[in-house]
Order: C-alpha cells, then structure tokens, then sequence
C-alpha cells in the first residue's frame, strides 16, 4: 500500500517544494554578542519608525469547544470564572480546563516596567527602592508592591518601548550571565559594571543619576540618559514554571505567570504576592488576557509537523516559528495571542492525527516586519485545510477566500477518521511579504 505520508508530499505540496532548499534556520545569538544585542534592545528608535498602539481591546472568549464569541469577565475562580457574553443578560460558567483564551496582550504604555524572574513583566507609574527592596505603583493598584531585587531580570526606566524591544528583551534576558550589572543608554550604549545602589541618587528623578564602579572606578550615570537596567543575573532567585501556570494581561501591557489556581489570593510563579491587588474590580477590569501556560494536547501549535515546506518567491523563506506556553512571542497588529503558528506566506504543514474528529480555528495574515518599508502592497494569502486517509488523494475540507493583513476568519471542519492534516497557504499579492498564521487551532475527538 502507498505510504500516505509521502502520497501527501508529493500531491498536496507545489511542484516548486521539490526544487527548492531547506530553509535555513538563524544561528543563535552568542554570549559575546551580548552587549550588542541590549544596545539593539533599548536604543530610541528613529523618527517615524515608532509603532502604532492598539485603541481598544476586544475580549474574546474561545473555549475548547465552541467557537469565539464575544465576553465580559465577571469573576476568577479556582475552578472556573464567569463571563457575561455579548447581548446576553445570563452568566456563563467557564470551567478552566474548556478554556482556551480570552482576550488578547497589549504592549507596554507605561513609562516605568519590571521583568521579573518568572518572565512576568509589571508597568508601573513609579519605581523606587531602598537596600534591597524595589517598590512599584502599578496603574491597576492603589498600594506599591514590593519586590526583593533577587527576582528582578530588568527595569525600565524611560519607556513606552516598541513592541520589539519588549518581546527581544523577554526572549533574551535569560542569555545575560555573569556578575556584572548592565546599564542600558538611551542613546544605545551599554554600561556594564557593579551597581552602587547606596550612591545612586534619585534614579527616577531627572536631576538624579546612577553609580557604577567600573574598571576605571565609579561614574555617575544622569539619570536622563539611562532607558533601562539589568542586575546581577548571579543574584537571581531560581524559579520553575509551574504545569498550571496562567498568563494573565493587563491593559497597561503588563504580563503576568500566575500559579494556579485563580481566584482570591494570586501570587505570582516567582513568588511574589498579589492577594491585595486581586481584591479590587480595578485589577478585574484590568484583564485583557486569560490562557493556561499548558493547555493540553489539543493545541495543534503545541504539535511538531512531520513536514514543513515553505516556497519562497524572490528569497529564503522565513523558518516556521510556533508557540502554546500562553506568552506572545509576537505581536500581530499591536497584540499579541497565547498561542499561534507563522508560516511563510506560501507554505505546507503535514500532521499525524490520533483520533481527532474536528478541526477548529482562525486564521490571519501580518506584514514581515523585515520587508514592511519595502512596498505599499496589501499582502492577502488564501488558506486551505486538508485531509488524507489511508494513502488516498487529499480531500480539501476548508478554503478560505483571499484574507488581507490585519483581517481575521474561523473555521470549523471535520477530519472524518483522517491519518494526516495538512495546512496550508499561499500568498495572493505581495509575494514573500505576507505572513501566513493560524491561531486557536484545536483538533479534538467528536
């Protein structure tokens, strides 16, 4: 009998995919490039390359098994929470093992931002410390929290940066090492030196400056040139992310890895407490973004493919980038999602399906980010879900019309006892500029 997988390579994929090369995947960036990188992170981005802030944040609700709709929250429970759907006056009891996501991220607005330890990021409208202790006003709280410096990765200090900037600095702050501290410039230079917190005078205040004992002894850092801060990555405190580990979003950008369970007394995967904070509607009606870290094995972005082809026009295409630990790891028109996959805008996902019945998701179409300057096009890509069964031809089960950048379209299909799923796009206009992604994907049985 013919192997269906290699019947689906060799029908559902274009002619092109057999001629064309691996992609090549980047290289890691090295420990010795490290001071480059944070002077790329935190340097004050040119005139007119500033990025657009979302003005409103729709709430979706997507649970497991139905499709999006429209929610308020009304409450965190340990077990479940209670939204109000749209036009509807009944509450709705969300058990959170049905819950896939509600709402979306946002990125940083506020002038003041911590990164902690367990990668929960906080915005702040002040920061300020004594001996080892740093305290922050968040704009969802009345009180100032207070933080041990041992979980603390960053500060920033003259924000809001760009969603780049935030979403670079959370996926390499874990590559800074050593004892040194880190002082990172407006004007993109870095500083790295031991920290003298006792001799660092109003940091926050303008007039003020920061102490750093050099090779060639202490300088004095004014504070109107200092964008942000690294401490000591020896003096952190370990820290493990937990199985039921929920990323929670907050309207100032704030990012927040919260142990389960939810409801009254939420504390933080690094310890840190926020019995107080939670207590208040404010922090409620904060919320723009609910998703489990870990939300089970239906999420086809948590699946590797046994296939990925890509079929660039005029380059190499973009390798496949995915995730489904609830952390944006990019930023889709200003906001980012618990879970998503990127492909190349032309390009062919093979899966090994176990038993699932059906098929749920959304797709969505952004501008590469590194072609964007380079014409005035909308890129569109058309998508297509298929299937195949027992080395027979693929069956085309969903096709989407032409989907433009920034629009959005769900779909709902059945695998009908299928051994293969394949997804794919193709870009419509623009050529390699689009980029092809699928969000909320599950796969579950009947």
């Amino acid at each position: 009998m013919l192997d269906p997988f290699c019947w689906v390579v060799r029908y559902a994929l274009p002619p092109a995919h057999f001629t064309r090369t691996k992609p090549v995947w980047p290289s890691r960036v090295a420990v010795s490039a490290l001071t480059v990188l944070l002077a790329s992170l935190f340097a004050t981005p040119a005139t007119g390359q500033t990025e657009s802030q979302p003005t409103a944040v729709p709430l979706a609700l997507v649970r497991i098994d139905q499709m999006e709709q429209a929610a308020a929250l009304q409450s965190l429970g340990s077990d479940a929470s209670v939204f109000f759907p749209s036009g509807s006056e009944t509450q709705q009891y969300v058990p959170h093992d049905a819950l896939l996501r509600f709402g979306r991220a946002v990125p940083l607005s506020a002038r003041y931002a911590l990164w902690l330890v367990d990668g929960s990021r906080l915005a702040a409208e002040r920061i300020s410390w004594q001996d080892d202790w740093l305290e922050i006003l968040p704009l969802w709280n009345l009180e100032p929290l207070r933080i041990a410096r041992t979980q603390v990765q960053a500060i920033l200090l003259a924000g809001p940066i760009s969603v780049r900037q935030a979403v670079a600095l959370e996926q390499r702050a874990q590559a800074v090492s050593g004892a040194d501290d880190f002082l990172l410039l407006v004007d993109g230079t870095v500083i790295r030196g031991t920290l003298q917190w006792d001799q660092t005078v109003a940091a926050t205040n303008m007039r003020g400056h920061w102490a750093l004992k050099t090779a060639v002894g202490i300088q004095q850092i004014p504070t109107q040139r200092v964008r942000g801060v690294v401490p000591s990555p020896a003096l952190r405190s370990p820290v493990s992310t937990g199985p039921n580990d929920w990323s929670v979003g907050l309207r100032d950008g704030s990012l927040l890895r919260i142990r389960d369970p939810l409801g009254d007394g939420l504390r933080l995967a690094c310890g840190l407490d926020l019995t107080g904070p939670v207590a208040s509607q404010e922090f409620l009606r904060s919320i723009c973004m609910l998703a489990r870290c870990n939300p089970g094995g239906d999420l086809v972005a948590a699946w590797v493919p046994v296939r990925y082809r890509a079929v660039p026009l005029l380059e190499m295409a973009p390798p496949l980038v995915r995730w489904s630990d609830g952390w944006p790891a990019q930023y889709f028109q200003g906001y980012g999602y618990p879970n998503a996959i990127v492909a190349a805008a032309t390009s062919r996902l093979v899966y090994r399906l176990d038993g699932q019945q059906r098929l749920r998701g959304t797709v969505t179409v952004q501008t590469r980010a590194d072609l964007a300057s380079q014409t005035t096009v909308v890129p569109q890509c058309q998508f297509v879900v298929q299937t195949s069964r027992g080395g027979q031809q693929t069956e085309t089960v969903w096709q989407s019309p032409a989907v433009a950048a920034g629009q959005q379209l769900s779909f709902d299909v059945e695998l009908k006892d299928s051994q293969l799923l394949i997804l794919g796009s193709d870009s419509v206009s623009a050529g390699d500029l689009p980029q092809a992604i699928w969000l909320d994907l599950v796969a579950y049985p009947e």
